[in-house]
């Protein structure tokens, strides 16, 4: 049973027709856009905020959880003027999964070295957000 503090996973991670990520263009900064990200926290904040940083054309990344109780974080993001923020979020998130598939493989490799079975073997960690 989830108390309203801890919904059950299940409740929040499987709406299908749930839309997860909403953005506004943001007049005050130039070439700003503020993302709204459902059902994400400081995990994925941070590390995406990390990645975008690394990006050439961004100028800013940051996030915030508007709330402790609130299950979503909000982005924003500041790039120059030759490239979209929603295409740097893209390109961002494209490079954060080839990194993690890269860290995953030397992983298994390694844990194949030692005798181990493969992490894949015991339990499957593919991604269902959709991203």
């Amino acid at each position: 049973m989830a108390s309203s503090y801890n919904p059950d996973r299940a409740e929040v991670y499987d709406d299908p027709n749930d839309v997860k990520v909403t953005f506004e263009r943001m007049t005050q900064i130039p070439h700003a856009t503020k993302f709204y990200i459902k059902k994400e926290d400081h995990t994925f904040g941070n590390i995406i905020r990390m990645e975008l940083l690394r990006h050439p054309d961004v100028r800013f990344a940051g996030y915030r959880v508007p709330h402790p109780l609130d299950n979503h974080i909000e982005l924003t993001i500041q790039t120059n003027e030759d490239v979209d923020a929603v295409s740097a979020l893209v390109e961002t998130i494209g490079s954060l999964r080839y990194e993690l598939q890269e860290i995953r493989s030397q992983f298994e490799e390694q844990s194949r070295s030692m005798g181990r079975k493969p992490a894949q073997d015991r339990m499957d960690y593919q991604s269902t957000s959709g991203w």
